[in-house]
């Protein structure tokens, strides 16, 4: 699925909006703000940097959000949507002071943006549909770890509906509706 409960390792998602962003960085050691300035990243809406260790493995993510903005109460669900399909193989978490009702709207979000219509494709005929593997997972945070389950059905059942919709009509015969 996209999401875990598992405590492993995962890399820190921190939310930055364009007025908090400097402020972020001048927190951070010299190397992560310059690494930072350098690829020229703004924190605008649905943008994200990619920020090394001296290594050179992956340390953290910082993520463009909107605003706080009272009048669209629902941007938090699209906050992080696009992440799970365009990061790097991995586990991932907020780091961030959103309370739990955000946390989970975000969540959702991540789980409907994973969404991938692939039933068509050779690769899923080979596999179970269960089984299939995105590429980056979201470890929720355990202040909605009891909301899990909730989670977890919202983005099913999105995710079923969906399916629906994208299969052709020679495919919704009544044994094959059944089957769902």
């Amino acid at each position: 699925m996209f999401f875990t409960l598992e405590n492993k390792p995962s890399i820190p998602l921190i939310p930055q909006t364009q007025s908090t962003l400097e402020s972020y960085l001048q927190s951070q050691p010299e190397a992560i703000a310059n690494w930072v300035r350098q690829t020229d990243f703004k924190a605008k809406a649905h943008s994200f940097c990619l920020v090394p260790d001296k290594q050179g493995a992956l340390r953290q993510v910082i993520v463009g959000v909107d605003e706080n903005n009272e009048q669209e109460e629902s941007a938090a669900i699209w906050s992080i949507a696009t992440l799970a399909l365009k990061l790097p193989q991995n586990t991932y978490h907020l780091e961030c002071d959103w309370d739990a009702d955000t946390l989970e709207q975000a969540s959702i979000g991540w789980g409907l943006g994973a969404y991938r219509f692939d039933f068509y494709k050779a690769s899923f005929n080979q596999q179970n549909h269960d089984d299939r593997h995105l590429p980056a997972v979201l470890k929720l945070d355990e202040s909605i770890a009891d909301s899990y389950e909730k989670i977890h059905t919202f983005v099913d059942a999105f995710t079923l509906v969906r399916d629906l919709v994208n299969s052709p009509a020679s495919h919704m015969m009544p044994e094959d509706l059944s089957a769902v």
